[in-house]
């Protein structure tokens, strides 16, 4: 973790001599590791650490450092394509759940889209939850959160 917070390359040729990590070093030890290379990740944010092991004590050249630092930034744009992919795909079923609440609304109500989208983020600012669950809640039960059955079918405020 010291290679994200720091923006640096951690070289540690010898775990047990190094003395920075006195619980994890002796850990890994114990697991057959002798050395190890942290390169930090990152692109316009930080993603983490690329940590590279070696079963036995190593100096390390700057070869070695420049290569871990080649493959961390070849890890560092997959991740980063991961992470917006990822985003990409969950904000696009954000959106799907939202516009079914919409639909909802607008057939149990007689409202127009906008208004219906309204109703929405008013209940989700006034009960101060995120509009995705507002909406991920009235697609499954057909009620907004906290609404009793018995007022279910009473007209939202819509002004």
């Amino acid at each position: 973790m010291d290679a994200v917070w720091t923006d640096g390359v951690f070289v540690v040729p010898d775990l047990i001599a190094d003395g920075r990590w006195p619980r994890w070093a002796p850990a890994a030890a114990a697991l057959g590791v002798g050395s190890s290379v942290s390169v930090h990740l990152f692109t316009d944010t930080a993603l983490g650490s690329l940590n590279l092991y070696s079963l036995h004590l190593k100096e390390y050249t700057h070869t070695d450092l420049e290569a871990a630092k080649v493959i961390g930034a070849h890890a560092s744009v997959v991740l980063a394509h991961t992470r917006t992919e990822r985003n990409l795909w969950q904000a696009i079923e954000t959106r799907n759940v939202i516009g079914q609440a919409q639909g909802i609304l607008m057939q149990k109500y007689g409202l127009t889209a906008e208004k219906a989208f309204g109703v929405l983020r008013r209940y989700s600012q006034q009960h101060n939850l995120k509009l995705a669950a507002v909406a991920e809640q009235l697609t499954t039960t057909r009620t907004l959160p906290g609404w009793a059955r018995a007022d279910s079918d009473t007209h939202p405020t819509t002004s």
